[in-house]
C-alpha cells in the first residue's frame, strides 16, 4: 500500500471506522516506536560498523525513522525527546566516536517532521559558540520539566555539528536527499549556516596569519 499516511488518514475519518485509525496510530507511535528504535540503535552500538549484523542494524533504524517521518511527529513524542537526548549525550561520547558517529537519519527524520529550519539554526548556533570562544566544553544546561523537557534540539558539539552538515551535503539515501533539499530551503536556516561559516573562516584565516608572524 503506498497512499499517504495523510490520505489514509483523511479516507478513515471519512468512513464509519475511525476507529481503525486510532488503532493504526497506537500501534505504530507512542512509546512502542521508540523501545523498538532504541533497541536496534542499541544494536548498531554495539555491533563493528563492518560487520554484515551492523548493516541489517543500521538499515531496520533508518526504516523506522523513515515511517515515522510520514506519520508525524505529534505521534512520537517520546521518540523526539529520546533524538534530543542522544545528540545532547554525543558532548560525553570520545572524540573518535563522535567524528565517526552517523547522525543522518535523525536528520532526515526531523527534515520530515518539518523542522529543517531548526536544525538549520541548530546548526548555525552550533557553529558560532564554537569559534566565538565556546571551544569544546558543553554551555550549562537550562533546566525544564514536563511537557518542555527536550523541547528544542540542544546546542550541538563542533564535531557532531560538522559531521552532520558533511554527511547531509554528500548523502546519497533518499530520504537524506529530501532532507538536504529541505535545509537548502529554509531561508534564515541556510542565511544562518552561511553566516556562521563565514566567521569561522575569518577566525581561522586569523590563526594562520598570526602564526605566519610569529
Amino acid at each position: 500500500m503506498n497512499l499517504p499516511i495523510a490520505q489514509i488518514e483523511s479516507d478513515l475519518k471519512n468512513t464509519d471506522n475511525e476507529h481503525i485509525l486510532e488503532l493504526m496510530l497506537e500501534a505504530f507511535s507512542g512509546n512502542i516506536v521508540t523501545e523498538i528504535f532504541c533497541h536496534f540503535e542499541n544494536k548498531v552500538g554495539d555491533s563493528s560498523n563492518e560487520s554484515t549484523h551492523w548493516n541489517a542494524y543500521f538499515r531496520a533504524l533508518v526504516a523506522i525513522l523513515n515511517c515515522a517521518g510520514k506519520m508525524g511527529k505529534n505521534n512520537f513524542e517520546g521518540l523526539r525527546a529520546h533524538i534530543f537526548a542522544e545528540l545532547d549525550k554525543s558532548w560525553d561520547s570520545p572524540p573518535e566516536q563522535r567524528s565517526k558517529a552517523n547522525f543522518t537519519p535523525y536528520v532526515s527524520l526531523l527534515c520530515a517532521w518539518g523542522m529543517a529550519e531548526e536544525l538549520a539554526k541548530s546548526l548555525a548556533l552550533s557553529i558560532s559558540n564554537y569559534f566565538a570562544g565556546g571551544g569544546g566544553k558543553q554551555p550549562p544546561k537550562k533546566k525544564s520539566r514536563g511537557k518542555n523537557a527536550h523541547s528544542s534540539l540542544p546546542l550541538l558539539h563542533i564535531d557532531v555539528c560538522l559531521n552532520i552538515l558533511g554527511r547531509t551535503l554528500q548523502g546519497a539515501y533518499p530520504s537524506l536527499v529530501v532532507a538536504r533539499a529541505s535545509i537548502l530551503k529554509c531561508e534564515e536556516g541556510l542565511d544562518a549556516i552561511v553566516a556562521a561559516l563565514q566567521k569561522a573562516e575569518e577566525v581561522a584565516v586569523g590563526i594562520l596569519r598570526s602564526i605566519d608572524v610569529s
